[in-house]
């Protein structure tokens, strides 16, 4: 790891990448002896801040000292973003490392979580820690998790009183209401989780669809009535359907309260008929008020509704 960076500076101080002893923010202690290092050993790239992004140069002479991983930190200089992170290393501005890792073995040893096999990825000079054993956990895929999200993914399944592996091969640990939801046995594998999962989303999804046609034929039979109601016209039934299929309650509260037109409702049909049957069926209002202006009088009082009709057909055609 002697090989020197053109334009870089080696005259910084060693930095504290992360503390064995301590309790990190996250809530764990990282095990260094448990730590695979060959492969960032091979490219030990120094971040900034964690941000693949911002290669600000490499590490140097890492190393173990008692409970503490150390390294030197190298800046490319020739790089100006990193050779101000430099300076600001060197007035001691930034004075803070992070590392980053693949978590593979947790041990629970009494109240403490300790990593006891993981693999160091990258390692970064940032501004947040005051912990010295501050770290950001990877799945293999290098995606940021959390340590919630870690613990999840494990089983404690030692019956050792000081020490609870937690293995990747484990079960996932779920509530009794959620495997019965799922239709699963007690210890279910992160296969058997995944295929009730996708099980669940498939008979989800068909009842959405299911309760999306009983709610279309709901709403296409209400603005059928609508329109016979004259309520609606038909070029209205377009857009109403498409106001509906968002809120139905609202549009059905909004045609409710529109009258219906004259002689057009079932109600007024089956009064229109009981009051013009037989050879009055097809008069007009002209021939109302010429052969029984009576009837016109009471058909006024009777279906207000069907007179106006009358009257207005008759208005029409003068």
């Amino acid at each position: 790891m002697d090989e020197k960076v053109k334009g870089a500076t080696q005259d910084e101080k060693d930095f504290t990448l992360s503390d064995g002893s301590r309790i990190n923010t996250k809530g764990f202690r990282v095990d260094l002896a448990g730590g695979r290092y060959e492969r960032f050993d091979n490219n030990p790239v120094m971040l900034y801040d964690h941000d693949t992004k911002q290669v600000i140069g490499r590490w140097e002479n890492r190393r173990l000292e008692n409970v503490q991983m150390k390294a030197k930190p190298v800046f490319d200089m020739g790089d100006p973003a990193a050779a101000e992170i430099a300076r600001k290393v060197k007035e001691g501005f930034l004075k803070g490392a992070s590392i980053g890792l693949i978590p593979y073995k947790m041990e629970q040893i009494g109240d403490d979580y300790v990593l006891t096999d993981w693999e160091l990825i990258e390692a970064s000079v940032t501004p947040i820690p005051s912990d010295p054993g501050a770290v950001r956990l990877y799945n293999e895929k290098r995606e940021e998790i959390s340590f919630e999200q870690f613990k999840l993914s494990f089983n404690n399944s030692n019956n050792n009183k000081n020490s609870k592996q937690m293995d990747e091969k484990d079960t996932i640990v779920l509530t009794a209401a959620t495997r019965q939801s799922l239709g699963l046995s007690v210890n279910p594998t992160a296969k058997e989780i995944e295929l009730a999962v996708a099980e669940k989303d498939t008979e989800i999804d068909k009842l959405e669809k299911e309760n999306k046609k009983l709610k279309e034929a709901e709403i296409d039979t209400y603005l059928s009535q609508a329109v016979k109601d004259g309520k609606l016209t038909q070029d209205e039934v377009a857009d109403q359907r498409e106001l509906a299929l968002l809120n139905f309650d609202k549009v059905k509260a909004l045609i409710d309260k529109k009258p219906a037109q004259a002689g057009t409702s079932l109600n007024d049909l089956t009064k229109r008929t009981n009051l013009t049957t037989g050879d009055r069926a097809g008069w007009d209002y002209l021939k109302w008020s010429q052969d029984d202006p009576r009837g016109l009088e009471k058909l006024r009082a009777d279906n207000p509704k069907e007179y106006e009709r009358l009257l207005t057909e008759f208005q029409n055609k003068q």
